[in-house]
């Protein structure tokens, strides 16, 4: 059930968190990479309090924004609820990370859904992000790829403290790992939630492929 009032108090907390942990956070970053460091952490969280389902939502768990992009639950929302009002170098920002994540959300949310149609579907598809959360393990910025500069980052026992944190005040029921690796950065982490490991949205896999993956997990989880 979608409980508006809760939503919103979840992406407060998740505010404060960021806040709280924000200049000793950009410190960690500053030893493993070599850019320019922004004052405080990128925000994520519910994307969309209204459409987010309380009770039984669903966490996407990505490695890290290609450049800064400094309130990204704000962009997310945008492109879930906003899409023909972003402009042109926004609208195509990434965009087949965002149709195939949409089209998981909308998977996962309604196991049922038309497959065939799902596969179609490209703007549309980003409706699904309004059932999601979201929120990446380098909470700043990274580069083209993922490389030793995030495994070094994601190795400090602050960013897994963060990441418990994340999930305890969201609550999802199911948490989907975006990327080859993530597995082991979870490792420790407390939860009920069913984990669902794909490759990264933008791997070069086709799209079929990627969502037969996510319903042989799904059926594994009586969800089919």
């Amino acid at each position: 059930m979608v409980n508006r009032q809760i939503n919103i108090e979840n992406n407060n907390k998740l505010k404060k968190l960021y806040e709280k942990v924000s200049s000793e956070y950009i410190k960690a970053w500053e030893k493993k990479f070599n850019y320019d460091a922004p004052t405080k952490l990128t925000t994520f969280g519910i994307v969309d309090p209204e459409n987010y389902d309380t009770d039984n939502g669903i966490l996407f768990i990505g490695k890290e924004t290609r450049g800064e992009v400094p309130d990204f639950l704000l962009w997310l929302n945008m492109m879930a609820t906003k899409f023909e009002t972003l402009e042109d170098k926004d609208r195509t920002k990434h965009p087949q990370i965002w149709y195939n994540i949409g089209r998981w959300a909308k998977f996962i949310h309604n196991p049922r859904i038309d497959k065939q149609t799902l596969l179609s579907e490209k703007e549309k598809a980003f409706e699904g992000l309004k059932h999601i959360a979201f929120t990446n393990i380098n909470k700043v910025y990274g580069g083209s790829s993922s490389k030793n500069e995030f495994r070094g980052l994601s190795e400090n026992q602050m960013i897994k403290n963060i990441l418990q944190e994340e999930i305890c005040i969201i609550s999802p029921k199911t948490i989907v790992l975006c990327g080859k690796g993530l597995i082991d950065i979870f490792e420790g982490i407390k939860t009920d939630a069913k984990i669902i490991e794909m490759p990264h949205p933008s791997a070069r896999i086709k799209k079929e492929d990627m969502i037969q993956q996510l319903g042989l997990q799904l059926k594994e989880f009586d969800c089919l």
